[in-house]
């Protein structure tokens, strides 16, 4: 790179593509500085060559890259270009990686030569239409090509997340059982210390205490309990995400919304696990409950 002076024992390498003229606007990369690539920079005219961000921060950190010369060390090819733009950071292979330093030549007049090519379209119209036309526009241009590979952008990103898709799968599997077993515990508990409270109970009615007094003051320890709870859980749960981040792309440290509707989740199911225990308790005949043990 020009005018940048290399660490000890640094290693200058960078990834390459050659690209064609509108790369950029059909993949969705805005240019930040400069230009593009361009029909004209085709052919046997000067050679230029369009950076990435990460490419201009790592050798270009307090300098205008734009009329400076990167070359190819490379005894066998020593081409250089020069650097006419720069164009946003992009994801290449896992939309997990760190932004690598990329270069962008003229396919047609690259610094270093490829047999080979990939064509990429932008589309509003139904994927499987475009895919028919090409495959026989390449037919009829010469049949003994053998049949081109199509994929879509969607189809490539949701490949790269199939683990993602999986893990969350199986962690919503999880989820919806930790809400069933703890409807069922709630229940459980509050079956339980309904009918150990049930002389209790007797004794409170016989003394004056209506049936919907004794049902909010059952439903009361239920939400109680239900808070110290969510008291102990979400900070539980907030350390869980931490541990959990690098196997779900996209995943931040917290989500309020996923634990307000958490937490609403459980006291909907420890109200609803409740009602029957607290409404059998409300309506428990007083006499039968002095004598009950």
């Amino acid at each position: 790179m020009e005018g940048y002076t290399p660490k000890p024992g640094e290693s200058l390498n960078s990834r390459m593509d050659q690209v064609g003229p509108d790369y950029f606007a059909v993949v969705g990369m805005p240019i930040l500085s400069g230009r593009g690539i361009l029909a004209q920079d085709s052919g046997n005219g000067p050679r230029v060559a369009v950076i990435n961000q990460a490419f201009a921060k790592r050798f270009f950190p307090n300098t205008d890259p734009l009329g400076k010369r990167v070359s190819d060390t490379y005894s066998a090819n020593p081409a250089s270009a020069e650097i006419v733009g720069i164009v946003a950071d992009a994801k290449y292979n896992s939309l997990r990686e760190k932004t690598p330093t990329r270069l962008y030549n003229p396919i047609f007049n690259p610094i270093w030569p490829e047999q080979s090519a990939y064509y990429e379209i932008r589309t509003t119209v139904d994927p499987a239409l475009v895919s028919a036309a090409l495959r026989a526009a390449v037919h009829d241009t010469n049949s003994a090509i053998p049949e081109i590979e199509i994929h879509t952008m969607s189809g490539l990103v949701d490949d790269s997340l199939r683990t993602d898709h999986f893990v969350a799968q199986l962690s919503a599997a999880f989820g919806l059982l930790a809400i069933v077993l703890a409807g069922v515990g709630l229940y459980g508990i509050m079956a339980f210390t309904v009918a150990r409270r049930t002389r209790d109970i007797g004794i409170r009615m016989a003394l004056g205490a209506s049936s919907s007094s004794i049902l909010r003051h059952t439903l009361r320890e239920t939400l109680l309990l239900m808070l110290v709870g969510i008291a102990v859980g979400v900070p539980i749960a907030l350390a869980g995400t931490h541990l959990i981040r690098t196997m779900l792309f996209g995943l931040g440290a917290a989500d309020p919304a996923a634990l307000i509707a958490a937490c609403a989740i459980l006291a909907i199911i420890a109200v609803a696990a409740s009602y029957m225990p607290a409404r059998r308790a409300s309506q428990v005949d007083p006499m039968v409950a002095l004598r009950y043990e």
